[in-house]
């Protein structure tokens, strides 16, 4: 089932994406690279590991990351999946209540799926590029940044689901008088 709130239908749609480009840049690079490609960067961010040009080698990235993409996309659908703030008392709400959290769940989930993925496209695109061109490297900040960035998400998803979980049990409490 696709998401039906606006910001998740984005995030999903964007997350399809970064799968789709993840699996269109080794495949459209890989007749022009060479017999080995990097396949691990050091911490100074050039190639320190090298592969004989493969499917696997190319393609295992894509193939890992559209198998827990897809993992994702179902287990969404199963909300008792997650564990989140007040999880107990707000399963017990009448659903209307409970909507509010679900759906910050998923655009949470959906918005680090998102960041991660931007990162393992941009190093499909580093290991094309480095395999090309002896020259080039990885930027440390664009591994390290989207771990950062998951890091943020996550405080203020928590701040965010505190605030509306306490709404909703307050109004399901009013509704109930």
């Amino acid at each position: 089932m696709f998401p039906r709130d606006p910001k998740s239908r984005i995030l999903a749609i964007i997350h399809i994406a970064l799968i789709i480009a993840l699996w269109l840049i080794p495949t459209f690079a890989y007749n022009s690279l060479p017999d080995r490609i990097p396949v691990h960067f050091n911490l100074d961010g050039q190639p320190d590991r090298w592969e004989d040009k493969s499917g696997w080698t190319l393609y295992m990235l894509p193939a890992v990351w559209t198998v827990i993409g897809g993992l994702i996309f179902v287990l969404l659908r199963y909300r008792r999946a997650f564990n989140y703030p007040q999880k107990d008392e707000i399963s017990k709400l009448p659903e209307q209540y409970q909507t509010p959290v679900h759906i910050l769940n998923r655009q949470f989930i959906l918005a680090v799926f998102v960041v991660i993925g931007a990162m393992f496209v941009y190093l499909e695109y580093a290991i094309v590029d480095s395999a090309q061109t002896a020259t080039s490297s990885v930027s440390l900040l664009a591994v390290f940044g989207p771990m950062g960035l998951t890091l943020v998400l996550l405080v203020a998803y928590l701040i965010r689901v505190r605030g509306v979980a306490k709404e909703a049990i307050a109004a399901a409490k009013r509704e109930s008088w």
